[in-house]
């Protein structure tokens, strides 16, 4: 087994064993023992703002790493993908079609963020 092959292993390994039990014996005991709570912010729109603000600030951190623009933008587009469009509509918990919508407006949106972020940045290797 190659070396690439035994950290993926022992990585899908960890995270099912780190998921698994924070969600039985951390996540879901505080979620069925709290109520839903009223909306914090009751416009849509002002908390899109807030959180486009705080998911460029973490796309300028992923640049910061990765050093592309298209790619940063990417990273956080298919991250979202995975949980949202994968995981929920195997649970149930959101159809296969929205699925599909919503993984094409992410990765199509991440990208072109990235890549506007990238260029405006002066990353060389922005597209």
């Amino acid at each position: 087994m190659s070396d690439k092959m035994k950290a993926m292993v022992a990585a899908l390994v960890t995270a099912l064993v780190i998921f698994y039990l924070g969600t039985t014996y951390f996540y879901m005991p505080i979620r069925e023992s709290t109520a839903e709570s009223a909306a914090a912010i009751g416009s849509p729109l002002i908390a899109l703002l807030i959180v486009s603000i705080l998911m460029v600030v973490f796309l300028a951190w992923v640049y910061d790493c990765v050093g592309e623009g298209a790619k940063s933008g990417l990273i956080i587009g298919i991250s979202q993908l995975l949980l949202v469009d994968v995981y929920y509509p195997m649970l149930g918990e959101r159809s296969w079609a929205g699925a599909a919508a919503s993984a094409v407006l992410l990765v199509a949106g991440w990208w072109v963020i990235g890549t506007v972020y990238g260029k405006l940045i002066g990353g060389a290797k922005a597209a």
